[in-house]
Formats: structure tokens, C-alpha cells, sequence
């Protein structure tokens, strides 16, 4: 029986011979996607003395869902992402004028066919481009 498309992805990232539906795998994200969320995780790694990710290449970070920040807190939550990017060497940063998530996902061409994108924010459109996204937020 042939495989379906999120079969295949999640075959390939998990190091399994084969998946299907119902199994459970542990697979390794290609993509990993956060915007404002990143702020978070910047505090529970701090918290926690991770000084080094194993994949900054693989991280795409941006500003856009408080872009201009209403408000000093959120300004705060600006800089702590822009200072986690820094220290942790991420290369895929799209300041808050490149757009939404979802669109810089896409045009930029971080959203291509068989890769497994994992995100923080609460829903993503990176199925469209034949990925199997998911997301956490």
C-alpha cells in the first residue's frame, strides 16, 4: 500500500522503515517556526541553563502579531526574541516588517513539499505547500 503524503514526511523525520496512521513516532522537525511565542521559550531555556539549540539553521523567527507593539510589555516581548536570535545564531530572522507567519513561511521559502514544520502559534497554512505542519499555541 502506497503512503500517504504526511506518512512519507513523518517516515523520513522519525528514522522509521515505515509509518501509519495511529502509530506514534518521535520525529525531528525540519522547520522550526516562532514569532512573539519565541519569547517564552527564550525564558523556560534560560530557565533551565540551555545556552547552545542543536539546530539554529533550522529556526525561523519573526515579529508579527503585535507589530508595532501596543504597549512596553509588549516592546519587551520584541527584545527578548531579537536578544534570543542573537545569542542563539539564528540565521532565518524576519524583523516585523516581512510579514504574518504563515505568509513568510512561504514566501520565503521556508514552507516546501515533505518537510515537517512545527510552529508556535495556534494554526499554520503550511499544508498548502504539500508540508506537515503543526502547531503548538
Amino acid at each position: 500500500m502506497s503512503l500517504t503524503i504526511a506518512e512519507k514526511i513523518l517516515t523520513r523525520t522519525s528514522g522509521k522503515k515505515e509509518v501509519a496512521a495511529g502509530d506514534f513516532v518521535t520525529a525531528k522537525p525540519d522547520i522550526y517556526m516562532s514569532h512573539e511565542g519565541l519569547a517564552e521559550v527564550a525564558s523556560i531555556l534560560d530557565s533551565i541553563g540551555v545556552k547552545k539549540i542543536p539546530y539554529p539553521d533550522r529556526v525561523v523567527a519573526l515579529l508579527d502579531h503585535k507589530v508595532p507593539p501596543p504597549s512596553i510589555q509588549a516592546a519587551e516581548v520584541a527584545k527578548k526574541v531579537r536578544k534570543f536570535v542573537k545569542e542563539y545564531g539564528i540565521k532565518n530572522w524576519h524583523n516585523w516588517n516581512a510579514g504574518i507567519c504563515h505568509q513568510i513561511l512561504a514566501e520565503k521559502g521556508h514552507a516546501r513539499p515533505g518537510l515537517l514544520i512545527v510552529g508556535t502559534d495556534s494554526h499554520t497554512t503550511a499544508g498548502a505547500f504539500n508540508s506537515a505542519a503543526r502547531s503548538e499555541g
